[in-house]
Parts: structure tokens; sequence; C-alpha cells
């Protein structure tokens, strides 16, 4: 393939590029005029691989894109569950849930599943109660997710239909309790899920996407294998294992980085998973500080030091990156301790997720670890007022990303979807304005905007699958093709970026009818 006449995100100068066995061959700046049979002739290029695309100078092209931390079947079948993410109160979600109910479409027979209400603004969070969802609907199951996962809200027969006791349980259910209710909504027929991911795939793609972090909390090599088998071919994907998964993988001799087999060039082994702590929606991130109104609830740390110290020991010493969950700043300070000790130290491309609070004295030990932050920025906007409620005058060093940055850590930015959107134009512009969608450039607007990233380009280095700005010969053809410059946007216009075109390995996973 010959694509000739663009420009590359992060050079001068307009190009052409040849695309041959799924990698960039060449690349040859222009003189002005049609170089498409001098510098870079199709004829030199294999049967099958001579389509010529015309960027006549007004599209550019950089690497693809990647979201670092997604739960991606989660994801997928949450485009069909009712939005509460509007809701201002607890009684108002009942309404809208009480609404879907009497909708016509409905089947009563069915669990009605809801998603992304979040608790930040609430005044009534004490009516958060099975009975308060009884009243309404007494005869159908009802089961609410919350925006940030960790948390999930039931009537009694939805706490029945999930197994749990409607006795014992005031219909709040966290953490780990939460994550196994998902795990049981989440259980739908195969053919319908992989459908639904196979969308998702599809969607993605067409947001310049090329390759995902899915840290689906089941045992997912089996499941994207059997995706592959059936045709999905939208994504790279690195599948992220848990202590009860990664047995598997170590006696089948796989680490971290390895091609899955039978994934068809698509698949890697990604890193073991550990999380450490709960969320700040649901007030179990674990903090050095105790949670307003309280005196010592300083939220949830899930295992003994010495017992995580020895969980990471076994995934390094098995050839596994880490990534470890650690939302509150004694969190944080915690697990960078336990990666301090390791020996042997973790492997390269070893995170901490999230990293929502960070002490002052904490953001060095990035670097000085050569650990990734793996950060989602549009929590910010969804949990400016829960951070200023719950953590107060410590939210400056909330999604702290400017800290992290002038500290030397790298960072890796993503959506933990469903949480946030899978979209990482809204990521990149969350990142660099701190602002809501929709209120770019009004007083007020940035949320300690002493945090925003230094520039457009940083915040595209750490969006790309190769964490780097532009393309280069050699790279495998996983290539975003973009309306514009992504280096010049501002906020609202990168969350309107109109992309034209996606390769995957030289294959078009998306291609705009608006490029020739």
């Amino acid at each position: 393939m010959l694509i000739k006449n663009v420009n590359l995100v992060g050079l001068d100068g307009v190009y052409d590029l040849v695309i041959s066995k799924g990698c960039i061959a060449a690349i040859s700046r222009t003189t002005g005029g049609d170089l498409a049979t001098s510098s870079s002739p199709t004829s030199n290029l294999p049967e099958g691989e001579q389509e010529v695309v015309d960027g006549k100078g007004k599209v550019w092209v950089g690497p693809g894109l990647r979201d670092a931390h997604t739960h991606f079947s989660t994801w997928a079948l949450t485009q069909t569950r009712l939005d509460l993410s509007s809701a201002t109160s607890a009684k108002e979600t009942g309404e809208m849930v009480l609404a879907r109910y009497k909708e016509p479409s409905e089947d009563p027979s069915a669990v009605l599943v809801g998603r992304d209400f979040r608790v930040g603004k609430w005044p009534d969070i004490e009516s958060m109660t099975k009975e308060y969802l009884d009243s309404l609907i007494p005869d159908r199951p009802v089961a609410l997710m919350s925006g940030d996962l960790h948390s999930l809200w039931a009537n009694s027969l939805g706490l029945r239909f999930l197994g749990v006791d409607p006795v014992s349980s005031t219909g709040v259910l966290f953490e780990k309790a939460a994550f196994d209710a998902m795990g049981v909504l989440n259980n739908v027929p195969m053919d319908q899920l992989d459908a639904a991911v196979d969308a998702s795939g599809r969607e993605a793609a067409a947001l310049g996407v090329t390759h995902i972090l899915d840290l689906e909390m089941v045992h997912n090599m089996a499941n994207w294998t059997r995706r592959v088998d059936k045709g999905f071919k939208w994504l790279r994907v690195r599948v992220g294992m848990y202590c009860d998964h990664i047995q598997d993988a170590i006696s089948r001799g796989l680490k971290s980085g390895d091609l899955i087999p039978e994934g068809k060039g698509l698949l890697t082994v990604g890193p073991y998973k550990i999380v450490t702590d709960g969320s700040l929606g649901a007030r179990t991130a674990y903090c050095h500080d105790p949670y307003p109104g309280t005196k010592d609830d300083y939220g949830l740390w899930i295992y003994p030091t010495q017992t995580l110290h020895a969980m990471a020991t076994y995934g390094t010493k098995h050839n596994l990156q880490l990534a470890i969950h650690a939302i509150g700043d004694r969190a944080n300070a915690l697990v960078l301790d336990t990666f301090s000790k390791l020996d042997p130290p973790p492997l390269p491309g070893s995170s901490i997720e999230h990293a929502q609070l960070v002490s002052v004295e904490d953001f060095p030990s990035f670097a000085k670890l050569d650990l990734i932050a793996s950060v989602q920025p549009e929590h910010l906007n969804d949990d400016k007022e829960l951070s200023d409620r719950f953590w107060g005058c410590r939210s400056n060093r909330a999604f702290a990303y400017r800290s992290l940055e002038d500290a030397g850590a790298r960072l890796a930015l993503g959506s933990d979807a469903p949480v946030a959107a899978l979209n990482p134009w809204g990521a990149m512009a969350a990142a660099l304005s701190r602002e809501r969608p929709g209120e770019e450039g009004q007083d007020g607007a940035a949320w300690h905007p002493e945090q925003c990233l230094s520039s457009n380009k940083v915040a595209w280095k750490w969006s790309t699958w190769t964490d780097e700005v532009s393309i280069k010969v050699g790279d495998a053809a996983d290539m975003c093709i973009l309306a514009d410059d992504p280096l010049v946007l501002d906020a609202k216009a990168l969350r309107h970026m109109k992309v034209l075109g996606t390769l995957l390995g030289g294959d078009w996973t998306f291609k705009s009818a608006d490029l020739s």
C-alpha cells in the first residue's frame, strides 16, 4: 500500500509511506510533487498490496492509539444497560429505574441492570437501600452498578439473583462482593457476549484505537482466542490476569509480552493484576487520613504487606509484569514500597493502576523504580466533587498528572471502560484541560489546572501504542489517519477529532468515505 502526500504527526513536511507485509517499509519526504511513481513506486509492492491512498497534504498520520486499562466485556455489555450517570440523587436514580421498568419494551422477567451512578453530589446517600428500591419495584430483580464498579445497589430480588441473602445486606455491595455480583450480571450467553465485544472493537477502531489492555476479572485467554477464531480483527489485545489465572500461563511457559498461541498475532500475555485498595466513590480508597466524619476509617487495605510482597515476587519470578491497583495515598505509598523491595525487580512495563492520590514525597518513586503510572484522565472530571468532599485539601495532589510528569514518571492514558468511555480523545482532552466536556474555556471550569499535562505532545505520546509521537520505518503498520494535527488542537477540538482511517498490520479496521 502507498499512502502519499500526508503529514506525519510530530514532523514537518509532507510524506509518502509504503506499507508492506504489515509494517511501515519506507517513509520518504516529498518535494511538493506527486511522488507515487518516483520515490515510492507501487510496482515494487507485492501483488495485493498496491492500493494507493492520497492524503493531498490535508491529513495527519500517527501511531495507532492505545487504551491502557479496560474491562472490555463489561464495556461491551454496558452499552445496552440503563445509563444513570445524570442522576443527582438516590431519589432521582430510583425514578429513572422506575421509568425504565414501565417501558413496554422491557422484558419483565429479566434483571433490570443500571450502570454508572455516581454519588459525588448526592444529598441522600443514606437512601441507597434495598428497601427504597423494593418500594418502587418489588416484583423484578434490579441491580445498579456504580460508575467506578466498586459498589452495586440492588433490591431484594436483585440480591437473591446475585446469590446474596437480602436479610443480611443493606442492598449495597462493596469491593469483592460487588465484583462477584457484576460477574453474575456479565454471565450472558457466549454468542451474545462475543457479538457485543466484536461491535465494541469495531467502534474502538473507528476512534483510531489499535491496542488495548483488557483487565476483565475472568480467565480471559480462552475467551479472546475464541473471539479471534470467530473473526475478531479490530484490535491487538494484551490480556491481563489475576491471582486465580496466572498459574495457567505459568504452566504453559508463557510470560508477559509473549504472543498467545492461536491468537493470530493479535493477542499477547498481559500483566498480573493485583487490587490493593478500593475506590474514592465507595470511600474505600486507602488513605493516610481518615474520611470526613470518621475517626478511624482510612479505607480498605486488602492484603497484609507481606502477602502483597509475596504475590508480587511470585509474579515477577515467573516473568510477569505487575499491574497493581492503588488509589489512595497510603495505598500508593505501600505499593511503591513493595515494588522497591522486590528481588528480582519488577519487569519493565510494570505499573501502578490509577495512582489517583499520591503523597508529595512519593512522586519521584515512579521514575526511580521505572514504573508506569497508568491513569484514566476522564475520572478526574467524574470525581471532582467526590475528591473535594472526601479528600478535601489533599485534592491538589489528586489525579496529579503534572506532578508525575515533572517527577520524571512515564504515564499511560486509558479509560477503565466502562468506568469512563473508551475514547482516547476524551482522555487526552481531560489530561490537558481538566475541564468537563462542554465547559471548556469557562472561568473556573478547570479543576486544579496546575496539574494539567504540559503539552499536547506529552498527552499524545502517552496515548499511542508505541509511546512515541511519530511513526518510523520498521514499526508495525498500526496507525491512525486524522483530519487535524493533534499536537495543536485545544481540548474541545481534541474531543471532536475526526478519524479518517485506522490500520492494523496494514489492514483497514476503519476507513472513512472521506479518505480517497
